[in-house]
């Protein structure tokens, strides 16, 4: 019942090489602790790591997918990885439509569609965010080139408003 003990399980059997208990500790430990999101991230992480050490590329591939329709991550690392092993193009733009649909982090969500140069779908997103301004700063180099005029309607709309309330 308790993660910690689950936790030191995960650990002594990873380094034993026992794989096998390894993930089924975790994805019973992913079941027991489905309140906790901070836990089933870790757990979701640890399952990434051996799938990929264990070359299990379907489990390997189903849990990446999991991870990243569900979790904010800082970087594109996991997107990388999972695009490395995904054959075609048409089945790698329905991963991603997948991962942007059921994201609801917005700043992930932004950075993928950068990287995948889904730049409408990204000038979209950000004009509709209410941070909108901070998320195209972020972005700005690349917007500015491909739709100059929505990028100066963002910061024209955002000073319009602070204009406003700073009356």
């Amino acid at each position: 019942r308790f993660y910690v003990i689950r936790e030191s399980e995960i650990a002594d059997a990873m380094a034993a090489g026992d794989y096998e208990t390894a993930i089924n500790v975790l994805l019973e430990s992913k079941a027991l602790d489905l309140g906790n999101q901070e836990q089933i991230k870790k757990y979701s992480e640890k399952l990434i790591d051996i799938y990929k050490e264990t070359g299990d590329i379907e489990a390997f591939c189903k849990e990446s997918i999991y991870f990243l329709e569900t979790f904010w991550q800082f970087d594109l690392k996991y997107v990388t990885e999972l695009k490395s092993c995904i054959p075609g193009k048409e089945r790698w733009e329905h991963i991603v439509d997948g991962i942007i649909a059921k994201n609801k982090h917005v700043e992930f969500v932004c950075r993928l569609l950068n990287k995948e140069k889904r730049y409408e779908q990204l000038m979209t997103k950000i004009e509709n965010n209410f941070d909108g301004v901070r998320l195209l700063d972020e972005h700005e180099k690349v917007l500015r080139k491909q739709m100059p005029d929505r990028v100066i309607k963002v910061y024209s709309d955002y000073l319009v408003k602070a204009a406003d309330v700073a009356n």
